[in-house]
């Protein structure tokens, strides 16, 4: 496999940088996943997708990351983030990521994890043909606002102090936005009619698991819960275990 940097420009001209994970086997067109990052993190996602990718690629998948504007690479300021800004990225990739010559149009698949998921809820694909939601939930706003904990301020600057060391910084604009937005999520997932796949860890601190559960059960059409038991936020330490039920998923629509 091999990775090219990538970019392209969203509606408030910043540049939004992703990589394309080329499989060894030479196609004219390849099935595609486009991989979607939670809150605040980038396109690797604590290791998350990096690992996800180069696992799809062996399996002869074309893999898109980007990083959301404010997020990694991207230009931006993720203070100024909403759940509308974050949608409207992703239009701007899915669009992208469409146009490229060796995309099979017919055979795109979406992986998103965390926040990501809100982002897919919010975003309601139509144009793929199979979908993995990775620690999925509805309740956007008050599951955020505890994650922020003391440092939650709906009316300042909310800080958030990450495992890295970073600070994620938050303006009141998106507080205010998820409270315009949030309630339509849980009535989104119906209109999604497209195989789905649902992931949770059992031991999920961040996202209890009910969420995925309660979304599961307003899914129509084909779909699958499966919790990884003894799996984290990010499904460790049984990431592996994930990894293959991801892959087998997108392999059983896509291949």
């Amino acid at each position: 496999m091999k990775e090219i940097k990538i970019s392209t420009k969203n509606k408030y001209n910043e540049k939004l940088i992703g990589l394309e994970t080329v499989p060894d086997t030479k196609k004219e067109k390849y099935p595609t996943i486009i991989l979607v990052h939670g809150f605040g993190a980038d396109k690797n996602d604590y290791g998350l997708l990096l690992g996800l990718s180069k696992k799809l690629s062996k399996e002869d998948f074309l893999v898109f990351r980007f990083d959301f504007s404010g997020c990694g690479e991207s230009e931006g300021n993720y203070s100024e983030t909403s759940l509308t800004k974050l949608k409207e990225d992703f239009q701007i990739i899915f669009d992208f990521v469409k146009k490229q010559e060796e995309v099979d149009k017919n055979k795109i698949g979406i992986y998103a994890h965390s926040m990501g998921t809100g982002v897919i809820l919010a975003f309601k694909p139509k144009e793929i043909k199979v979908l993995v939601l990775g620690g999925a939930h509805f309740d956007i706003y008050e599951l955020i606002s505890k994650h922020f904990k003391k440092g939650f301020n709906p009316k300042g600057i909310s800080k958030l102090s990450r495992s890295n060391s970073s600070i994620t910084k938050i303006k009141p604009s998106f507080w205010k936005d998820l409270k315009q937005n949030w309630s339509n999520l849980k009535n989104n997932i119906k209109d999604i009619d497209i195989p789905t796949l649902f992931l949770h860890g059992t031991k999920d601190s961040i996202i209890p698991k009910e969420q995925s559960k309660e979304l599961y059960k307003l899914k129509k059409g084909e779909k699958e819960l499966i919790f990884i038991k003894g799996g984290e936020h990010g499904f460790e330490p049984y990431r592996e275990k994930a990894y293959k039920l991801i892959i087998n998923w997108f392999k059983k629509y896509l291949i």
